[in-house]
Protein backbone atom coordinates (compact mmCIF):
# COMPACT_ATOMS: atom_id res chain seq x y z
CA UNK A 1 0.00 0.00 0.00
CA UNK A 2 2.78 2.07 0.94
CA UNK A 3 4.36 1.95 -2.78
CA UNK A 4 1.11 2.39 -4.16
CA UNK A 5 0.56 6.15 -2.20
CA UNK A 6 4.30 6.58 -3.32
CA UNK A 7 3.50 5.75 -6.83
CA UNK A 8 0.58 8.16 -6.90
CA UNK A 9 1.66 11.31 -5.14
CA UNK A 10 4.43 11.36 -6.78
CA UNK A 11 2.88 10.64 -10.22
CA UNK A 12 0.18 13.32 -9.39
CA UNK A 13 3.00 15.85 -8.85
CA UNK A 14 4.71 15.26 -11.77
CA UNK A 15 1.62 15.59 -13.91
CA UNK A 16 0.69 18.55 -12.69
CA UNK A 17 4.12 19.65 -13.72
CA UNK A 18 4.05 18.29 -17.11
CA UNK A 19 0.44 19.56 -17.58
CA UNK A 20 2.46 23.37 -17.61
CA UNK A 21 4.34 22.69 -20.75
CA UNK A 22 2.63 23.70 -23.96
CA UNK A 23 1.89 19.97 -26.24
CA UNK A 24 4.72 20.16 -29.37
CA UNK A 25 7.05 22.73 -27.18
CA UNK A 26 10.41 21.67 -26.44
CA UNK A 27 9.96 21.73 -22.92
CA UNK A 28 6.95 19.02 -22.92
CA UNK A 29 7.97 15.58 -21.74
CA UNK A 30 6.86 13.93 -25.02
CA UNK A 31 8.87 15.98 -27.34
CA UNK A 32 12.33 15.16 -29.15
CA UNK A 33 13.93 11.70 -28.24
CA UNK A 34 10.97 10.94 -26.00
CA UNK A 35 8.88 11.03 -28.90
CA UNK A 36 11.38 9.33 -31.23
CA UNK A 37 11.04 6.23 -28.49
CA UNK A 38 7.32 6.79 -27.87
CA UNK A 39 6.21 6.95 -31.56
CA UNK A 40 6.20 2.97 -31.72
CA UNK A 41 3.38 2.62 -30.01
CA UNK A 42 0.49 4.74 -32.03
CA UNK A 43 2.44 4.27 -34.99
CA UNK A 44 2.74 0.11 -34.74
CA UNK A 45 -0.46 -0.06 -33.03
CA UNK A 46 -2.80 1.59 -35.20
CA UNK A 47 -1.42 2.80 -38.51
CA UNK A 48 1.60 -0.32 -38.96
CA UNK A 49 3.97 2.56 -38.98
CA UNK A 50 2.74 4.17 -42.00
CA UNK A 51 1.82 7.88 -42.44
CA UNK A 52 -1.52 7.24 -43.94
CA UNK A 53 -4.63 6.48 -41.72
CA UNK A 54 -2.92 8.96 -39.06
CA UNK A 55 -4.29 12.33 -38.06
CA UNK A 56 -3.13 15.85 -39.31
CA UNK A 57 -2.30 16.30 -35.43
CA UNK A 58 -0.17 13.21 -35.55
CA UNK A 59 1.73 14.13 -38.82
CA UNK A 60 2.24 17.14 -37.49
CA UNK A 61 3.79 15.67 -33.82
CA UNK A 62 5.91 13.91 -36.58
CA UNK A 63 7.41 17.06 -38.46
CA UNK A 64 7.91 18.57 -34.95
CA UNK A 65 9.96 15.92 -33.45
CA UNK A 66 12.13 15.07 -36.80
CA UNK A 67 10.66 11.62 -37.51
CA UNK A 68 11.46 11.01 -40.99
CA UNK A 69 8.30 10.25 -43.36
CA UNK A 70 10.45 9.23 -45.97
CA UNK A 71 7.99 6.96 -48.86
CA UNK A 72 4.98 7.07 -46.30
CA UNK A 73 7.06 5.01 -43.94
CA UNK A 74 6.93 6.61 -40.14
CA UNK A 75 10.95 5.99 -39.75
CA UNK A 76 12.70 6.49 -36.14
CA UNK A 77 16.54 6.19 -35.43
CA UNK A 78 15.61 5.18 -31.74
CA UNK A 79 14.93 1.15 -30.84
CA UNK A 80 11.94 0.04 -29.53
CA UNK A 81 12.83 -1.05 -26.04
CA UNK A 82 11.35 2.13 -24.40
CA UNK A 83 8.43 1.87 -26.04
CA UNK A 84 7.94 -1.88 -25.20
CA UNK A 85 8.40 -0.96 -21.46
CA UNK A 86 5.23 1.90 -21.83
CA UNK A 87 3.09 -0.10 -23.73
CA UNK A 88 1.84 -1.41 -20.48
CA UNK A 89 0.40 1.96 -19.57
CA UNK A 90 -0.05 2.91 -23.23
CA UNK A 91 -2.83 0.13 -22.97
CA UNK A 92 -4.43 1.54 -20.18
CA UNK A 93 -4.38 5.04 -21.55
CA UNK A 94 -6.34 2.91 -24.81
CA UNK A 95 -8.99 1.43 -22.42
CA UNK A 96 -9.36 4.92 -21.08
CA UNK A 97 -10.27 6.90 -23.89
CA UNK A 98 -11.38 4.33 -26.41
CA UNK A 99 -9.87 2.11 -28.82
CA UNK A 100 -8.08 4.29 -31.68
CA UNK A 101 -10.46 6.71 -30.37
CA UNK A 102 -7.46 9.38 -30.51
CA UNK A 103 -4.11 9.64 -32.16
CA UNK A 104 -2.16 8.32 -28.79
CA UNK A 105 -0.52 11.70 -28.16
CA UNK A 106 -3.63 12.58 -25.49
CA UNK A 107 -3.69 14.31 -21.90
CA UNK A 108 -4.29 10.50 -20.75
CA UNK A 109 -1.59 9.17 -22.63
CA UNK A 110 0.89 11.83 -21.55
CA UNK A 111 -0.11 11.23 -18.31
CA UNK A 112 0.05 7.47 -18.84
CA UNK A 113 3.71 8.09 -19.75
CA UNK A 114 4.52 9.67 -16.90
CA UNK A 115 3.05 7.43 -14.53
CA UNK A 116 5.23 4.85 -15.79
CA UNK A 117 8.53 6.21 -15.35
CA UNK A 118 7.68 6.90 -11.90
CA UNK A 119 6.68 3.33 -11.54
CA UNK A 120 10.07 1.83 -12.83
CA UNK A 121 11.70 4.30 -11.04
CA UNK A 122 9.91 3.25 -7.60
CA UNK A 123 10.66 -0.56 -8.42
CA UNK A 124 13.97 -0.26 -9.41
CA UNK A 125 14.36 1.56 -5.95
CA UNK A 126 12.79 -1.28 -4.48
CA UNK A 127 15.20 -3.62 -5.98
CA UNK A 128 18.33 -2.10 -5.44
CA UNK A 129 17.60 -1.82 -1.73
CA UNK A 130 17.09 -5.45 -1.59
CA UNK A 131 20.69 -5.72 -3.64
CA UNK A 132 22.37 -3.36 -0.94
CA UNK A 133 20.66 -5.13 1.90
CA UNK A 134 21.84 -8.53 0.52
CA UNK A 135 25.67 -7.51 -0.42
CA UNK A 136 26.58 -4.29 1.08
CA UNK A 137 26.13 -5.71 4.54
CA UNK A 138 24.76 -1.95 5.60
CA UNK A 139 21.82 -1.42 7.45
CA UNK A 140 18.10 -0.28 6.19
CA UNK A 141 19.02 3.23 7.34
CA UNK A 142 22.18 3.32 5.01
CA UNK A 143 20.57 2.02 2.38
CA UNK A 144 17.67 3.99 2.35
CA UNK A 145 19.96 6.83 2.55
CA UNK A 146 21.84 5.83 -0.85
CA UNK A 147 18.83 5.34 -2.24
CA UNK A 148 18.14 8.97 -1.55
CA UNK A 149 21.23 9.90 -3.05
CA UNK A 150 20.65 7.78 -5.78
CA UNK A 151 17.79 9.74 -6.84
CA UNK A 152 18.59 12.97 -5.81
CA UNK A 153 22.12 13.72 -6.56
CA UNK A 154 22.17 12.11 -9.58
CA UNK A 155 19.95 13.15 -13.04
CA UNK A 156 18.43 9.98 -12.10
CA UNK A 157 14.77 11.60 -10.45
CA UNK A 158 14.99 14.42 -13.35
CA UNK A 159 14.05 11.52 -15.79
CA UNK A 160 11.78 9.75 -13.99
CA UNK A 161 9.53 12.68 -12.97
CA UNK A 162 10.69 15.50 -15.95
CA UNK A 163 11.13 13.67 -18.83
CA UNK A 164 9.98 9.69 -18.27
CA UNK A 165 10.08 9.43 -22.11
CA UNK A 166 13.32 9.04 -22.38
CA UNK A 167 15.06 5.71 -22.00
CA UNK A 168 17.11 6.28 -18.89
CA UNK A 169 14.51 5.45 -16.22
CA UNK A 170 13.77 2.17 -18.11
CA UNK A 171 17.16 1.06 -18.71
CA UNK A 172 18.25 1.96 -15.04
CA UNK A 173 15.43 -0.44 -13.70
CA UNK A 174 16.15 -3.16 -16.39
CA UNK A 175 19.72 -2.53 -14.26
CA UNK A 176 18.95 -3.37 -10.98
CA UNK A 177 16.66 -6.22 -12.24
CA UNK A 178 19.99 -7.88 -13.68
CA UNK A 179 21.83 -7.03 -10.34
CA UNK A 180 18.51 -8.73 -8.77
CA UNK A 181 18.70 -11.75 -10.51
CA UNK A 182 22.57 -12.40 -10.30
CA UNK A 183 24.16 -15.61 -8.80
CA UNK A 184 24.87 -14.51 -5.32
CA UNK A 185 27.61 -17.57 -4.20
CA UNK A 186 28.93 -20.61 -5.41
CA UNK A 187 26.52 -22.77 -7.29
CA UNK A 188 23.90 -20.75 -6.38
CA UNK A 189 22.06 -20.72 -10.00
CA UNK A 190 18.64 -18.96 -8.80
CA UNK A 191 15.33 -19.98 -9.72
CA UNK A 192 14.26 -20.56 -13.39
CA UNK A 193 12.37 -17.18 -13.03
CA UNK A 194 15.24 -15.37 -11.81
CA UNK A 195 17.40 -16.93 -14.75
CA UNK A 196 14.58 -16.18 -17.53
CA UNK A 197 14.66 -12.52 -15.92
CA UNK A 198 18.24 -12.17 -15.62
CA UNK A 199 18.94 -12.96 -20.03
CA UNK A 200 15.41 -11.18 -20.34
CA UNK A 201 16.87 -7.64 -18.67
CA UNK A 202 20.25 -7.73 -19.98
CA UNK A 203 19.06 -8.42 -23.76
CA UNK A 204 16.58 -5.74 -23.28
CA UNK A 205 19.43 -3.50 -21.81
CA UNK A 206 21.79 -4.04 -24.96
CA UNK A 207 18.87 -3.18 -27.79
CA UNK A 208 17.72 -0.52 -25.94
CA UNK A 209 21.30 1.41 -26.11
CA UNK A 210 23.69 -0.91 -27.34
CA UNK A 211 26.67 1.11 -25.26
CA UNK A 212 25.08 -0.69 -22.34
CA UNK A 213 26.74 -3.87 -23.20
CA UNK A 214 29.74 -2.46 -20.86
CA UNK A 215 26.92 -3.31 -17.94
CA UNK A 216 26.43 -7.26 -18.73
CA UNK A 217 29.89 -7.71 -19.93
CA UNK A 218 31.13 -6.98 -16.51
CA UNK A 219 28.54 -8.18 -14.48
CA UNK A 220 29.02 -11.68 -16.56
CA UNK A 221 32.87 -11.14 -15.98
CA UNK A 222 32.28 -11.17 -12.25
CA UNK A 223 29.53 -13.92 -12.31
CA UNK A 224 31.89 -16.17 -14.04
CA UNK A 225 34.74 -15.66 -11.50
CA UNK A 226 31.69 -16.07 -8.65
CA UNK A 227 29.77 -19.58 -10.03
CA UNK A 228 32.12 -22.02 -9.27
CA UNK A 229 30.89 -23.99 -12.29
CA UNK A 230 33.11 -25.55 -15.41
CA UNK A 231 30.00 -25.29 -17.66
CA UNK A 232 28.35 -22.48 -16.20
CA UNK A 233 29.95 -19.92 -17.97
CA UNK A 234 29.47 -21.45 -21.51
CA UNK A 235 25.59 -21.99 -20.70
CA UNK A 236 25.07 -18.31 -19.45
CA UNK A 237 27.08 -16.82 -22.53
CA UNK A 238 24.79 -19.22 -24.46
CA UNK A 239 21.55 -17.76 -22.91
CA UNK A 240 22.42 -13.98 -23.51
CA UNK A 241 22.85 -14.76 -27.31
CA UNK A 242 19.91 -16.62 -27.99
CA UNK A 243 17.79 -13.75 -25.25
CA UNK A 244 19.53 -10.86 -27.29
CA UNK A 245 18.61 -12.18 -30.35
CA UNK A 246 14.87 -12.74 -29.49
CA UNK A 247 15.05 -9.21 -28.01
CA UNK A 248 16.85 -7.93 -31.24
CA UNK A 249 14.51 -9.63 -33.82
CA UNK A 250 11.53 -7.12 -33.71
CA UNK A 251 14.01 -4.46 -33.89
CA UNK A 252 16.01 -6.28 -36.87
CA UNK A 253 12.38 -6.92 -38.50
CA UNK A 254 11.55 -2.87 -38.74
CA UNK A 255 15.06 -1.96 -39.43
CA UNK A 256 14.76 -4.51 -42.87
CA UNK A 257 10.91 -3.10 -43.40
CA UNK A 258 12.13 0.70 -42.94
CA UNK A 259 16.07 0.58 -44.43
CA UNK A 260 15.74 -2.79 -46.33
CA UNK A 261 18.82 -4.17 -43.86
CA UNK A 262 18.59 -6.39 -41.07
CA UNK A 263 21.30 -4.55 -38.94
CA UNK A 264 21.17 -0.77 -39.62
CA UNK A 265 23.02 2.04 -37.65
CA UNK A 266 20.37 4.51 -37.58
CA UNK A 267 22.18 7.23 -35.85
CA UNK A 268 23.57 8.31 -39.40
CA UNK A 269 26.35 10.92 -39.12
CA UNK A 270 26.23 10.69 -35.35
CA UNK A 271 29.07 8.86 -33.87
CA UNK A 272 32.18 7.80 -31.10
CA UNK A 273 34.09 11.04 -33.39
CA UNK A 274 36.99 11.36 -30.21
CA UNK A 275 38.14 7.90 -29.74
CA UNK A 276 41.99 9.49 -29.80
CA UNK A 277 40.91 12.29 -28.15
CA UNK A 278 37.98 12.35 -25.31
CA UNK A 279 36.37 14.66 -23.94
CA UNK A 280 37.12 13.87 -20.98
CA UNK A 281 37.51 17.55 -18.69
CA UNK A 282 34.28 18.82 -20.24
CA UNK A 283 32.00 15.30 -19.54
CA UNK A 284 33.05 15.20 -15.90
CA UNK A 285 33.71 18.98 -14.92
CA UNK A 286 31.79 21.49 -17.47
CA UNK A 287 28.80 23.66 -16.50
CA UNK A 288 26.74 22.58 -19.29
CA UNK A 289 25.70 18.70 -18.79
CA UNK A 290 28.99 17.86 -16.87
CA UNK A 291 29.10 15.07 -14.31
CA UNK A 292 30.07 16.66 -11.56
CA UNK A 293 28.33 19.42 -11.26
CA UNK A 294 24.62 18.00 -12.02
CA UNK A 295 25.60 14.59 -9.97
CA UNK A 296 27.31 15.44 -7.22
CA UNK A 297 27.19 11.92 -5.73
CA UNK A 298 29.81 10.93 -8.69
CA UNK A 299 32.56 13.12 -7.11
CA UNK A 300 32.94 10.33 -4.23
CA UNK A 301 33.42 8.02 -6.84
CA UNK A 302 37.21 7.59 -6.56
CA UNK A 303 38.00 7.09 -3.15
CA UNK A 304 34.99 4.42 -3.08
CA UNK A 305 36.54 2.96 -5.46
CA UNK A 306 39.88 2.59 -3.84
CA UNK A 307 37.88 1.51 -0.60
CA UNK A 308 35.92 -0.96 -2.23
CA UNK A 309 39.31 -2.02 -3.87
CA UNK A 310 41.00 -2.31 -0.55
CA UNK A 311 37.75 -4.23 1.32
CA UNK A 312 38.37 -6.95 -1.97
CA UNK A 313 34.50 -6.04 -3.17
CA UNK A 314 34.62 -7.71 -6.56
CA UNK A 315 31.08 -6.49 -7.38
CA UNK A 316 32.20 -2.86 -6.49
CA UNK A 317 35.38 -3.18 -8.51
CA UNK A 318 33.95 -4.34 -11.20
CA UNK A 319 31.20 -2.12 -11.41
CA UNK A 320 33.65 0.94 -10.66
CA UNK A 321 35.37 -0.23 -14.13
CA UNK A 322 31.96 -0.17 -16.18
CA UNK A 323 31.71 3.49 -15.02
CA UNK A 324 34.77 4.25 -16.24
CA UNK A 325 34.58 2.81 -19.67
CA UNK A 326 31.17 4.53 -19.79
CA UNK A 327 32.26 7.46 -19.06
CA UNK A 328 35.49 6.58 -21.51
CA UNK A 329 32.36 6.53 -24.18
CA UNK A 330 30.59 9.47 -23.38
CA UNK A 331 33.55 11.67 -23.81
CA UNK A 332 34.51 10.32 -27.12
CA UNK A 333 30.75 10.49 -28.59
CA UNK A 334 30.87 13.14 -31.10
CA UNK A 335 28.02 15.00 -28.83
CA UNK A 336 29.52 14.81 -25.34
CA UNK A 337 26.88 16.97 -23.50
CA UNK A 338 24.13 14.75 -25.56
CA UNK A 339 22.31 18.20 -26.15
CA UNK A 340 19.48 19.61 -24.00
CA UNK A 341 20.59 17.33 -20.96
CA UNK A 342 20.37 17.40 -17.26
CA UNK A 343 23.97 16.74 -16.55
CA UNK A 344 25.23 13.37 -18.10
CA UNK A 345 22.00 11.65 -18.93
CA UNK A 346 23.38 8.41 -20.07
CA UNK A 347 25.07 7.74 -17.00
CA UNK A 348 21.63 7.60 -15.03
CA UNK A 349 21.46 3.81 -15.71
CA UNK A 350 25.03 3.67 -14.17
CA UNK A 351 23.93 4.96 -10.47
CA UNK A 352 22.68 1.22 -9.58
CA UNK A 353 26.72 -0.24 -9.99
CA UNK A 354 27.79 3.47 -8.29
CA UNK A 355 25.79 2.40 -4.97
CA UNK A 356 28.15 -0.85 -5.02
CA UNK A 357 30.99 0.62 -5.29
CA UNK A 358 29.84 3.45 -2.82
CA UNK A 359 29.02 0.85 0.14
CA UNK A 360 32.43 0.37 1.16
CA UNK A 361 32.93 3.20 2.09
CA UNK A 362 29.39 3.93 3.66
CA UNK A 363 29.66 0.71 5.62
CA UNK A 364 33.06 2.38 7.20
CA UNK A 365 31.46 5.57 7.38
CA UNK A 366 28.26 3.76 9.67
CA UNK A 367 31.33 2.22 11.92
CA UNK A 368 32.68 5.98 12.84
CA UNK A 369 31.65 8.28 15.65
CA UNK A 370 28.58 9.82 16.33
CA UNK A 371 29.47 13.28 15.56
CA UNK A 372 31.14 12.37 12.06
CA UNK A 373 27.88 10.20 10.90
CA UNK A 374 25.55 12.86 12.07
CA UNK A 375 27.93 15.95 10.01
CA UNK A 376 27.58 13.58 7.21
CA UNK A 377 24.13 12.67 7.14
CA UNK A 378 23.21 16.70 7.73
CA UNK A 379 25.51 17.37 4.25
CA UNK A 380 24.01 14.63 2.17
CA UNK A 381 20.62 15.60 3.33
CA UNK A 382 21.61 19.30 2.45
CA UNK A 383 22.87 17.72 -1.23
CA UNK A 384 19.88 16.24 -1.81
CA UNK A 385 17.30 19.16 -1.06
CA UNK A 386 19.57 21.45 -3.32
CA UNK A 387 19.50 19.56 -6.59
CA UNK A 388 15.99 18.27 -5.91
CA UNK A 389 14.67 21.58 -6.61
CA UNK A 390 17.81 22.33 -9.06
CA UNK A 391 15.88 18.98 -11.45
CA UNK A 392 12.57 20.56 -10.65
CA UNK A 393 13.26 24.56 -11.63
CA UNK A 394 15.98 23.60 -14.55
CA UNK A 395 14.73 24.74 -17.98
CA UNK A 396 15.57 21.41 -19.90
CA UNK A 397 18.33 22.80 -21.95
CA UNK A 398 21.65 24.82 -20.25
CA UNK A 399 22.20 27.48 -22.93
CA UNK A 400 25.48 28.91 -21.66
CA UNK A 401 28.96 28.30 -23.17
CA UNK A 402 30.28 24.74 -21.64
CA UNK A 403 32.59 26.61 -18.76
CA UNK A 404 30.08 29.14 -18.64
CA UNK A 405 28.64 28.21 -14.80
CA UNK A 406 26.31 31.47 -14.24
CA UNK A 407 23.31 29.96 -15.23
CA UNK A 408 24.20 27.08 -12.78
CA UNK A 409 24.74 28.91 -9.68
CA UNK A 410 21.93 31.00 -10.35
CA UNK A 411 19.79 27.06 -10.50
CA UNK A 412 21.75 26.27 -7.44
CA UNK A 413 20.80 29.75 -5.57
CA UNK A 414 17.16 29.43 -6.27
CA UNK A 415 17.10 25.66 -5.34
CA UNK A 416 19.04 27.16 -1.71
CA UNK A 417 16.52 29.89 -1.31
Amino acid sequence: MLVILWIAGWSHQAIKKAQVEEEGGWRHPLHADAFGYYVYLPGAIHSGMLVDGTSDHFRLRLVQNGIDTTGGKIVTKYTYVTALMQLPFYLAAELIEGWGVTDGTSDTHVKLMVISGITYWTIGLLLLGRVLLRRSGLGVGWTVVLLGLASFTTPLFYYAYRMPGYSHVYSFFLVTVLLYTLPWQAGDRRSDHHSVLHYLAGALLIVARPVDVVIVMVLFAWSVGRVRDPGWAARALAYHTVALLVVALPQFIYWNWAHGEWLHYSYQGEGFDHWSSPRIGLTLFAARNGLIPWAPLFAFFPLAAFYAARARAWLAVMSAVAIILILYLNASWHDWAFGCSFGQRATVQYVPLLLLVLAPMVHKLAESPRILRTTTLLFLLFMCRTWYFMALDFDVCYFQEPWDFSGYFALMQAAMS
